[in-house]
Parts: structure tokens; C-alpha cells; sequence
């Protein structure tokens, strides 16, 4: 690409781990020959002054979604092809996701329905507000960070019909998943699930039913799921078997440019 003052930028993918591959624009420059030289000599930079372009409000990629009508933007996909009957439009409020029934609930790694956005750079804390639907037993939803291991937080219907505030982890070689935590049950049907991750992709699981946050089980280092990264997710799944599973509905889900303190440790 050239500039109005005729600078020339050219636009790459960089492989960056637990990020995936984001786009960074480089310098370019042509040499005697007319061949492009790219970076510095043919070598990537990463730090370089901003090209001149127009003056006008800085503008970055949309993170937040507050899910109006149920509809959520064009910054989440699914980790497969889409169906209707996952999520749909309505008139109240928040993302209403279908607990999909799944033999494969066990590995979040193997289902298609977990609706995903790239992990956010830098140090920054991440947080949705969850409320399952009547949702049958195992029916559960919730947050995860997905890669070759993962590791979610989630609300999941107890047999009795109660609510269990569960922490899960799967290692990049299980098919299966751990408990991070003791599951622990809930007096609220709703609940604000958060994740604080660090600059360098170690996350931090924490949650706060209306009396202040609760950090749960160890750290958990993000790790990469082929080249997409490992990316934040949003799923609701149950266990196979017949009938309507129940639903559960998020709202407000944002970032926060610094880790929100967590004062309770549960293990």
C-alpha cells in the first residue's frame, strides 16, 4: 500500500503464539532493481513510527459485545459451520445460547458449537455476565479459553436441579476433562465469570455471585490451538439424551485494560 506522501507499508501475518497470527503493518522500500524490500532489509520490525494518513478518530477492531436483540457482532465465530437453532435473535436482552446436545461434551476441543474471538493482547481482564436457563441435568454453560489444552469456567445444572459453579481444565494430550477446582454450589442463578490474563497469555480464573470475586483453582498457561491461537469462547452444551436441554444467556461481555482484584482464593 502507498501513502498519499508516498510512503509504501505492506501488511503481514505474525505467528504469535497463544494470539494467533495478527496483521502488522511493516515499511517497505524498493531497491535499485525494483524489487520490494520489506521491514528492515527483508527483516520483520516491531516497533516503527505510524505512517501519515489522514487525520481522523482512531478506530480499533469492536472486543465488547452487549449482544443487542441476541445477535452478536462480527468479531465472534464459531469453531465450525453454524446452525440456526445455536443462538437466535429475540426481543429481551443478552445472547441466548442452545445447550446443544453432545456426546463430546467432555472435550470442548471436539464440538462445533462454541461461538470464539481472538485472546486480547496485553494485560487485560475479561468478563461476562452468565444466567442458565431451566436446563436439564449436565446441561451447563459458561467461558472458555480454548488451545490444544484449555481450560473454562461455567454454571452446570446439578441433578437435584441446583446450580454447581464448576473449573475445569483439559491437558494438550487428554480426551478428557480435569476438575482446576472443587465444583461448589450456587444460592443465585446468576453470576459474572472473569478471566485476567497477563501479557504473556497466563490466565487467571475468577467469579462473583453478589458478594465479591472468588479466584479459582491455579494459573493457567494459554496455549496454542493450531494457528488460530487460543481463543476466548462462549459455549453451552449438555449431555446426550432427549428432550429440550435448556439455555444459557450472556450479557455484557467486555475487557478491561487492568486486572480487576480477586481477595478469595478457592482451590
Amino acid at each position: 500500500m502507498r501513502t498519499g506522501d508516498g510512503e509504501d507499508r505492506f501488511l503481514r501475518f505474525q505467528q504469535a503464539g497463544a494470539y494467533g497470527r495478527p496483521v502488522r503493518l511493516q515499511p517497505m522500500r524498493w531497491d535499485a532493481d525494483g524489487r520490494p524490500v520489506m521491514g528492515d532489509d527483508g527483516a520483520p520490525v516491531r516497533v516503527h513510527r505510524e505512517p501519515a494518513l489522514p487525520e481522523g478518530p482512531a478506530v480499533r477492531p469492536a472486543v465488547d459485545d452487549a449482544f443487542p436483540g441476541g445477535v452478536f457482532g462480527p468479531q465472534w465465530q464459531w469453531t465450525a459451520n453454524p446452525r440456526a437453532e445455536w443462538a437466535g435473535s429475540h426481543d429481551g436482552e443478552g445472547l441466548r445460547l442452545a445447550c446443544v446436545r453432545t456426546d463430546l461434551a467432555e472435550d470442548l476441543r471436539s464440538v462445533p458449537h462454541v461461538l470464539t474471538q481472538r485472546l486480547p493482547a496485553g494485560a487485560r481482564t475479561v468478563e461476562v455476565r452468565l444466567r442458565p436457563g431451566a436446563g436439564a441435568p449436565g446441561a451447563r454453560a459458561g467461558l472458555v479459553v480454548l488451545g490444544d489444552a484449555y481450560a473454562w469456567i461455567d454454571l452446570e445444572r446439578a441433578d437435584g436441579g441446583g446450580l454447581l459453579l464448576v473449573h475445569r481444565f483439559a491437558p494438550g494430550n487428554a480426551d478428557r476433562e480435569r476438575d482446576a477446582a472443587r465444583p461448589r454450589p450456587l444460592a443465585r442463578d446468576e453470576v459474572l465469570l472473569r478471566i485476567a490474563v497477563t501479557a504473556d497469555g497466563r490466565c487467571r480464573f475468577s467469579y462473583d455471585a453478589g458478594t465479591g470475586p472468588v479466584r479459582l483453582g491455579p494459573e493457567f498457561a494459554a496455549t496454542p490451538w493450531r494457528w488460530v491461537g487460543a481463543p476466548l469462547g462462549l459455549f453451552a452444551a449438555a449431555p446426550e439424551s432427549e428432550g429440550h436441554a435448556g439455555t444459557g444467556v450472556f450479557t455484557d461481555f467486555r475487557t478491561l485494560a487492568t486486572a480487576a482484584a480477586v481477595t478469595t482464593t478457592a482451590r
